[in-house]
């Protein structure tokens, strides 16, 4: 959302009239291992998988970006593991903004503006001067938290006693991330609030109220806010019941008199 307004843009060299597909660079790739302690923490935060189920959600964001504040109705597909599909569309079920977020990607299209943007997660690290990746997103949003255990795991950091209801640790030597901070509450242990904070950047998940739904826990109020160079976005999200059903992802399509816009740095 963060990337609708206000950003340097240029204009693609495609012929009018085409619809375009930018060229993506080709991410790392990178060798997951299982974690011996994983099990304990996933039996403290974990949550299980919707049984190869896609998810559908439909809500309201109340949305702030630097100085626009609007409010919308928002649809939102997850298929774990594979994309991340928001539509938003204020007025009469006009999409104005939609971002599809896959592992090796990231794509927004604002249509009122008729600007879009497409790249990798490494460039919209480098952007925001956060760590950000596909899996922590997707965590977020759906209140799972595998790729937080494994960095906790990874940090050899103590599963937490009786009487702690917060900890925080750093990421890695070689992360760009300063620190993660999370909070839960009494029994059943659940997680209310998961932050990153680096030099120059930081992004809050508080979750506000849950449902659950085959034995997950899923988020129906949450907010996310994020503070990074030249961004501050807040949203709002209020989700009706969750749906589980077999989705298929839309074509991503651009206009080629789209612009392509630039992040700062």
């Amino acid at each position: 959302m963060a990337l609708a307004y206000g950003c340097q843009s240029r204009r693609p060299s495609a012929p009018r009239n085409q619809t375009i597909t930018p060229v993506l660079p080709q991410p790392e790739t990178t060798t997951t291992t299982a974690l011996p302690q994983a099990s304990a923490w996933n039996r403290l935060w974990g949550r299980y998988d919707f049984k190869n189920k896609d998810v559908k959600l439909e809500g309201t964001w109340n949305i702030s970006y630097n100085q626009y504040e609007f409010a919308s109705p928002v649809s939102m597909m997850v298929r774990q593991g594979s994309w991340i599909w928001v539509s938003v569309r204020p007025a009469l079920g006009i999409e104005v903004i939609r971002l599809v977020l896959k592992p090796d990607s990231v794509w927004m299209v604002s249509r009122p503006s008729k600007n879009y943007w497409s790249g990798t997660w490494g460039q919209l690290q480098k952007a925001l001067q956060l760590d950000l990746d596909y899996r922590w997103f997707e965590d977020a949003i759906l209140h799972g938290h595998g790729s937080l255990i494994e960095g906790l795991v990874q940090a050899q950091i103590a599963l937490p006693n009786n009487s702690m209801d917060s900890l925080s640790f750093k990421k890695g030597r070689d992360s760009t991330l300063a620190s993660v901070t999370l909070r839960w509450g009494k029994f059943p242990y659940q997680i209310h609030h998961l932050s990153m904070q680096s030099q120059r950047g930081n992004l809050a998940v508080d979750y506000l109220q849950n449902t659950s739904l085959e034995s997950a826990s899923l988020p129906t109020k949450m907010s996310l806010a994020l503070n990074a160079p030249g961004h501050r976005a807040f949203l709002l999200m209020n989700w009706k019941a969750p749906v589980l059903d077999a989705l298929s992802l839309p074509a991503i399509k651009i206009p080629s008199d789209y612009r392509k816009l630039k992040l700062g740095s």
